[in-house]
């Protein structure tokens, strides 16, 4: 399938390989480094896939960094699907120089990466400088904290954030994390999808968010609708 995919004239624009143990490393069916590096080289020359589903593959961390090394060098996907799959600092440095470099991507599916703050700062960071063709990002379940949400709530917050959908559930945001994001929407004019669900929020957060249903007041007056 991977030579396939590097052919000249692969004519796959949409492919799905989840749910395959491609990371298990099995005397009768292969080593998962060499399927990485296959994965590397097929998307590093592929000319046509413009959508991918990479999700519970079962790659470890170490292998992902040549896969997203692949990625790096394609210039041609508008959709990335990396859900259950676990990252690591080294495999989400190289995934956000993959965000940076395919100028057409648009999707970010990575729920149940559980990339850590440092691990999202690097790819958030990414995701900030192409706020203009972003439109869906799903990092739920990926333990960003609220070192994470910082990057992000900026993102949000800015006139030209192009991000219509975004799941952020079970992300540790706590009450803080919360009051960060609502204050950001309050200058958002894209988002049309929030999932926020299980981060521990409180009654801060739930005043922040509460005022964006209401509109902002000042002395008991509305002066302007969210």
């Amino acid at each position: 399938l991977m030579y396939c995919l590097a052919a000249p004239n692969c004519p796959i624009t949409q492919l799905d390989i989840s749910n395959n143990p491609l990371g298990y490393t099995i005397p009768s069916a292969g080593d998962a480094t060499l399927a990485a590096m296959d994965c590397r080289a097929a998307l590093g020359n592929n000319m046509s896939l413009t959508q991918l589903n990479f999700s519970k593959t079962m790659f470890q961390p170490t292998q992902l960094v040549s896969i997203f090394g692949g990625l790096a060098m394609n210039t041609y996907l508008k959709k990335i699907q990396l859900g259950d799959i676990v990252m690591d600092e080294p495999g989400c440095l190289q995934l956000s120089h993959a965000i940076d470099v395919c100028r057409s991507l648009e999707v970010i599916d990575m729920p149940n990466s559980l990339m850590g703050p440092k691990g999202a700062k690097l790819i958030l960071h990414q995701i900030g400088l192409a706020k203009r063709r972003i439109k869906y990002v799903d990092i739920s379940n990926g333990n960003i904290g609220l070192l994470g949400v910082i990057p992000l709530a900026k993102i949000l917050a800015h006139h030209h954030c192009a991000i219509r959908v975004l799941k952020l559930q079970n992300n540790m945001l706590l009450d803080e994390g919360g009051e960060y994001i609502a204050k950001a929407l309050s200058q958002n004019q894209t988002i049309v999808q929030l999932d926020i669900s299980k981060n521990c929020l409180g009654r801060i957060s739930g005043l922040a968010f509460g005022d964006l249903g209401r509109g902002i007041h000042k002395d008991g007056r509305k002066i302007a609708q969210c």
